[in-house]
C-alpha cells in the first residue's frame, strides 16, 4: 500500500469537495479581485486557492479540531470568491469562458501525475525530517512541536507539510504518499506559473516554454567556477567561508567542488557539490527538498501585481499570500 491507510469513501468525497471549493474560490477571487488576462486566470486561481487554503487552515487549526479548520478555510474562499462575483454585479458569477484554456488543465495536471510517480520511493535529502512533521501535524499539533522533545516547538518552515498534513487527517492518506502528491501539485505549479508568467512578457507561447524548460532543469553557476584556472581558483577562495553541508562537503572550496555534496539521504549516487547552488536552485531538486511552494508564491505575486489600484479584498489576499513565505 502507498497511497491510503485507510478506504473512506466519504471523507475522501468530502475532501475532494474541499478542494474544489478552494480551487473554484480562488479562481473566482483572482477573476475580481485583480485584472488578469483570461488565460492567466485558471492556473493563477488554482495556486492562489491552493495559497490560501494553507495559510487559513494554520491560522484556524491551534483554535479548532483540523478538520474543521480546513473546512472552514476551504468554504470561506469558495464564500469570499462567490460574493467577490456578486458584488461586481455579476448574474452568474462562474467566468466560464475562462475554460477555453482547458490545454493549460490538461497539461497541469498531467505533470502532477509525472512527477507524484517520479517521487514513489524517492526518499531523498531531508524527507527524514518532513515525513515526522507531516504525521506530527496531522495528529493536530499545528504549529507543531519538536518530536524528539516535545517540550519545544519546532521552529521550521512547514508551509507545504500543512497541506500534506490535511491529506492525512481528511482523506486517509499515507504521510509519505500526502508528502509526494503536495510536491508533484507544486512542481507542476511552478512550471506552469513561470509558463504564464513568460508568455504575459514575451507574448510568444514558444518563449514561455523555452521558460518554463529553465525553471525545471537551471540552477546557478557554481560550477562554472571547475573552469577557472587553479591558482586563480585557489586566490578566489582564500575570501569564501563555508558553512553547514558546504563545510563537511571540503576544507576549502577547491576541494568542495571536486567532490560530493555531503549531506543525509543522497542516495546511492553521491550528488556533485559544484552542481547545487544556493541561490536559485532548479524546480527538478523540489523532488527532494521542501517542495516548491516558494516558487508558486514568488510566481503568482509576480502575475498578481497590480496594474490599477487595489481594493480592500485584493490587499488582504496579497497579505495572506505574502505571508506564506
Amino acid at each position: 500500500m502507498y497511497w491510503f491507510r485507510e478506504i473512506n469513501i466519504p471523507a475522501l468525497l468530502l475532501y475532494v469537495s474541499l478542494t474544489a471549493a478552494w480551487a473554484i474560490g480562488g479562481w473566482l477571487l483572482v477573476n475580481y479581485a485583480f485584472r488578469l488576462r483570461p488565460s492567466e486566470r485558471l492556473i493563477s486561481g488554482i495556486a492562489a486557492g491552493c495559497i490560501l487554503f494553507i495559510t487559513l487552515g494554520n491560522l484556524f487549526a491551534p483554535l479548532m479540531p483540523l478538520p474543521a479548520s480546513f473546512s472552514l478555510a476551504a468554504v470561506l474562499i469558495l464564500a469570499a470568491g462567490l460574493a467577490s462575483g456578486w458584488a461586481a454585479r455579476k448574474t452568474r458569477p462562474l467566468p466560464l469562458s475562462d475554460l477555453k484554456n482547458w490545454p493549460q488543465l490538461v497539461a497541469f495536471f498531467s505533470l502532477i501525475v509525472i512527477f507524484a510517480m517520479i517521487q514513489r520511493g524517492l526518499a531523498l535529502f531531508d524527507d527524514y525530517l518532513h515525513l515526522p512533521l507531516v504525521s506530527t501535524m496531522a495528529a493536530g499539533d499545528i504549529p507543531p512541536h519538536f518530536y524528539l522533545n516535545p517540550d519545544f516547538r519546532f521552529t521550521y518552515h512547514y508551509a507545504l507539510q500543512v497541506w500534506a498534513a490535511s491529506m492525512v487527517r481528511m482523506a486517509g492518506l499515507f504521510p509519505w504518499s500526502a508528502w509526494d502528491l503536495s510536491k508533484a501539485v507544486m512542481i507542476a505549479l511552478t512550471l506552469m506559473l513561470g509558463w504564464v508568467w513568460v508568455k504575459r512578457l514575451t507574448k510568444s507561447a514558444f518563449l514561455a516554454s523555452l521558460g518554463s524548460a529553465l525553471f525545471t532543469f537551471g540552477g546557478g553557476t557554481r560550477w562554472l567556477l571547475l573552469l577557472l584556472p587553479n591558482p586563480i581558483l585557489s586566490r578566489l577562495q582564500t575570501g569564501i567561508q563555508l558553512i553547514n553541508s558546504g563545510a563537511d562537503s571540503g576544507a576549502t572550496l577547491a576541494q568542495a567542488l571536486a567532490g560530493p555534496w555531503v549531506i543525509e539521504g543522497t542516495g546511492v549516487m553521491p550528488f556533485p557539490f559544484a552542481f547545487h547552488n544556493g541561490v536559485f536552485i532548479p524546480v527538478l531538486f523540489m523532488l527532494g527538498s521542501t517542495g516548491a511552494l516558494m516558487y508558486v508564491t514568488v510566481l503568482l505575486l509576480l502575475l498578481l501585481v497590480p496594474r490599477q489600484r487595489l481594493t480592500v479584498l485584493g490587499i488582504i489576499i496579497l497579505g495572506l499570500i505574502l505571508a506564506n513565505l
